[in-house]
């Protein structure tokens, strides 16, 4: 597999369906864990966020159960099989990032512990994390290029 490592979030999640904006985008970014070119590495704290959306959403449980069993699915389809977990560290970061910065909720302060906690730069089109220490890569850019990952 790729050395270069991506971490995605809620907006990737949400991106596998097709009418999604960004599903053109996410399909590219699968296709080169694919090839091998990128290793793409799902956040579990951005499946808990799905499931609470979809939730606040006012969707039933059983439909919940359906979607994430799609994304994983969909995701296993292109063999993307590798959650990085939630540690007790990567709370403690979260609230000292929500310290600093009040705009930032409650999951993406998470998330962007978890890319501080491991080093890999996260994959998103919140702009929110241009705010904070890590490196995002641009969900939305269109000319996306795996040599670009440090």
């Amino acid at each position: 597999m790729a050395s270069r490592k991506i971490l995605v979030e809620t907006d990737f999640l949400f991106g596998l369906r097709e009418k999604d904006k960004l599903h053109s985008q996410v399909l590219k970014i699968l296709n080169m864990h694919k090839r091998g070119e990128i290793e793409v590495q799902v956040l579990s704290s951005a499946l808990l966020e799905a499931r609470v959306v979809l939730y606040s959403e006012g969707f039933d449980p059983k439909v919940i159960m359906e979607i994430i069993e799609l994304m994983e699915t969909i995701l296993l389809e292109y063999d993307v099989n590798t959650y990085v977990p939630i540690l007790p560290v990567d709370i403690i970061i979260a609230e000292n990032l929500r310290i600093k910065n009040d705009k930032l909720g409650f999951f993406d302060s998470l998330h962007a512990a978890i890319s501080m906690r491991t080093g890999i730069p996260l994959l998103s089109s919140d702009k929110i994390y241009d705010e904070i220490p890590i490196k995002r890569i641009n969900l939305l850019n269109p000319k996306f290029n795996p040599n670009n990952i440090t």
